[in-house]
């Protein structure tokens, strides 16, 4: 008998601690989810469009201006996106006026200019605007 005893004492032991850290994972999710929609509550009141990427390109978080500002895309816009397929279909769409008739030369510019933090460009859109775009 003190082996079956001995079972559900570990037994217990490791549900108890299967719950603990459950619980712990569950807290920590609600903080980070918290946490995530504070950041995006401040980069909204932006006047700026901001975009943040991962090292892969792909998109994280971006706010309402960056959506606004790229309205005619906006609608390829989730997280986990790749950056470079919402220029190619924007390209596709006619957004970006500099890049007919050589697109493909200009998606390879404008995607070579994301690896140059801290430089400086304009880009023209289709409706006229020209907007400043900071890679960082």
């Amino acid at each position: 008998m003190p082996t079956y005893s001995l079972k559900r004492r570990l037994a217990a032991a490791a549900a108890s601690e299967i719950e603990r850290t459950r619980a712990e994972a569950e807290a920590a999710i609600a903080q980070a989810r918290k946490s995530h929609e504070r950041l995006r509550e401040a980069i909204d009141i932006l006047p700026q469009g901001i975009v943040f990427l991962d090292d892969e390109g792909r998109y994280i978080l971006w706010n309402k201006k960056y959506a606004e500002i790229y309205s005619g895309s906006s609608d390829l816009f989730e997280t986990g996106a790749r950056l470079a397929d919402t220029i190619r279909i924007g390209v596709a769409r006619g957004h970006y006026p500099e890049a007919i008739g050589r697109e493909e030369q200009w998606i390879a510019e404008r995607l070579e200019k994301l690896s140059e933090p801290g430089e400086r460009h304009e880009q023209k859109l289709a409706d006229g605007r020209v907007i400043l775009i900071e890679e960082r």
